[in-house]
């Protein structure tokens, strides 16, 4: 059966973690109860952490189906070769190559991201934050886990961005804010960009009010 995507995020924040090393020392807790898609191994953060799951990648779901079965919450896929397969733990949805898409496809964009993107939209998310999307190496790693054998190169990188160049080409359609949380220079510079201390101040209920971030508190949480 083919998902359909609904509204369940209607107006509100929602928050993509990605692999990049940036999220290396972040404090995942922070995202508890909030409206996350975790791409990818994300999922192994725990139910508590990652409200929704994603993938693109059937090489991937073979190595790390019989743990991702283990994940109680939704599980989506654009995985064209895995269609035709009843898995009754994914939420099946059709594979569009660019762009924002709706019904029961989503755009790939060239990246589970892309697509984690694209699924934000669709559960009606005013605002994007996106996490771990670094598109570069840090300290030599791509990956704030160790789960992959070797770091990202750069022609994949590159394919990435050209795939949320495309969303952002179409987001003032769909009235959605995305902010790219990244220290240092963003290779998605379409977006707003925020620091990550600015961030985290943001989504820390004790701290004081961020001075170096300010239009990140034009939405309350």
């Amino acid at each position: 059966m083919v998902w359909t995507v609904t509204k369940e995020w209607e107006g509100q924040d929602a928050y993509i973690i990605g692999g990049g090393a940036s999220l290396r020392d972040f404090d995942f807790s922070l995202l508890k109860g909030r409206n996350t898609i975790g791409c990818n191994d994300a999922f192994r953060l725990g139910e508590d952490v990652i409200k929704v799951c994603i993938f693109g990648d059937a090489s991937w779901f073979q190595k790390t189906k019989w743990d991702l079965e283990k994940f109680k919450n939704p599980i989506y896929t654009v995985t064209p070769s895995l269609m035709r397969l009843n898995i009754k733990f994914l939420r099946q949805m059709k594979r569009e190559r660019l762009g924002i898409h709706a019904g029961e496809s989503l755009g790939w964009n060239y990246s589970t991201g892309g697509s984690a993107l694209n699924l934000a939209i669709n559960y009606g998310a005013k605002r994007v934050f996106l996490l771990g999307m670094d598109l570069q190496l840090i300290n030599n790693k791509s990956h704030w886990h160790d789960l992959r054998p070797g770091p990202t190169r750069e022609p994949i990188f590159a394919r990435f961005i050209k795939g949320f160049q495309a969303i952002h080409e179409q987001l003032a359609l769909h009235n959605v804010e995305v902010v790219h949380v990244i220290d240092g220079e963003s290779r998605l510079p379409f977006f707003r960009k925020c620091g990550m201390a600015e961030f985290v101040d943001y989504v820390t209920p004790s701290a004081p009010t961020s001075k170096h971030c300010p239009r990140i508190l034009e939405h309350a949480l």
